[in-house]
This record gives C-alpha cells, sequence and structure tokens, in this order.
C-alpha cells in the first residue's frame, strides 16, 4: 500500500546527493517528505515535528545515527526509524535495531526497498522486543545451513567481510564466496541486511 499526505518521512542524511535522491523515491510512492543535512539538524526540530517514520543514515559528523535513535525513542518511542548503513556498517547498523530501530537498509537504496522498508515500519505494530518468528522468516536459520555454512553466516551477519570471513576460519576467499552464495539462495535472501534480520529474530548472537 502506498504512502498517503498523512504518512510523514523524515530523511536525515548528510549526503546532499543520496538525501535528494532518496526525498525523490520517497515523495515517488507517495509520502509526504521532509529532510534534514544532520543529526543536530534534526534534533533541533524534532520537538516541533508531527510524529512519523524516519529514514536515518548511521554515520554522519557530529551526532551520528545511534545517538539520533537514542533521542528520538525518548520522544517517539513508537515511531518507525529504518537505519540506511553501508555495508561496513552493519554492526552500528545492528545495534542500532538493538536499541529499537523498526529495521535497516544497505546504501545504495533503490526504490523497490525503500518502499517495502516503509510500508513494513508502517504497517508493523508495536510489539515486544523479544525474538519472534514470521511467516517469511525461519525460526532459526541455522537449521536450514550445514555446519561451516552456519559459521559462515556467523560472520557475515556480525559484518564481517568475505575476506575477513576467510581469513578467520582458515578457508579460502573463494571458498567463502561459495558459502555465501548458498547460504544466500538456502535462505531466499539476496542482501546481508535480509540475513542480519533473520538473526535478529532468530535471537543469533550478532556482535562481538
Amino acid at each position: 500500500m502506498a504512502g498517503t499526505q498523512k504518512s510523514l518521512v523524515y530523511i536525515v542524511d548528510d549526503d546532499d546527493l543520496v538525501r535528494q535522491t532518496i526525498m525523490a523515491m520517497t515523495r515517488a510512492i507517495g509520502y509526504e517528505v521532509q529532510s534534514f543535512s544532520s543529526g543536530v539538524e534534526f534534533l533541533d526540530a524534532l520537538p516541533e515535528l508531527t510524529q512519523g517514520a524516519i529514514l536515518l543514515d548511521v554515520r554522519m559528523p557530529g551526532i551520528d545515527g545511534l545517538a539520533v535513535l537514542e533521542q528520538v525513542k525518548r520522544l517517539w518511542p513508537n515511531a518507525p526509524v529504518i537505519m540506511m548503513s553501508g555495508q561496513g556498517d552493519i554492526p552500528m547498523a545492528v545495534r542500532a535495531m538493538q536499541s529499537g530501530a523498526s529495521d535497516f537498509v544497505e546504501k545504495p537504496v533503490s526504490l523497490d526497498v525503500v518502499s517495502q522498508a516503509l510500508q513494513s515500519a508502517l504497517e508493523r505494530k508495536p510489539t515486544r522486543t523479544e525474538p519472534v518468528a514470521t511467516p517469511d522468516i525461519p525460526a532459526n536459520p541455522l537449521d536450514l545451513l550445514s555446519d561451516r555454512e552456519a559459521e559462515v553466516f556467523k560472520h557475515l551477519v556480525r559484518g564481517d567481510q568475505n575476506k575477513q570471513v576467510a581469513k578467520k576460519l582458515g578457508i579460502s576467499h573463494r571458498t567463502v564466496e561459495v558459502h555465501r552464495a548458498r547460504i544466500m539462495k538456502r535462505l531466499d535472501v539476496t542482501t546481508i541486511a535480509q540475513l542480519v534480520r533473520m538473526a535478529i529474530h532468530a535471537g543469533i548472537e550478532v556482535t562481538d
């Protein structure tokens, strides 16, 4: 279901090009959008804003996404907050989800990703923070993997790159790539963000 004029989305990102691109995407799918170029700017305006969904960059100068999230949750405890991160920011994005973020998406984001993330976050009702199984997320994704694939999975959801996984497990970079492809196929996902969400829902440790 597309957004309406009553569905407010705030975009907080210090990268002008990224911010403008996501604004255009979000408006194209029917949401009312307002953007901010820094966490400080957004937090200054927050007390006067009407509650809405937030697309929040993880890494920003001055005050990062985690600090912004903490302040948002104090004022708007049930507001959906979607973190935006690069591959290397996955551990930080995971901490944000554990602190109350609804989801996170990997940059560069696409129109489909933004649309799906917003729709899911806005339709989701506040729940307890305990991990729960949902129809599209296995109760424990590790049950679908071999022992070695499970090891690779655990490293990937902690934000390790393929080369780092290979070094830690004492296997070749190519072998990790093969395992990663098999994991994605077995679990029917296309991004690391989806793997991390599965891990969090299953209660799997995703931080060192």
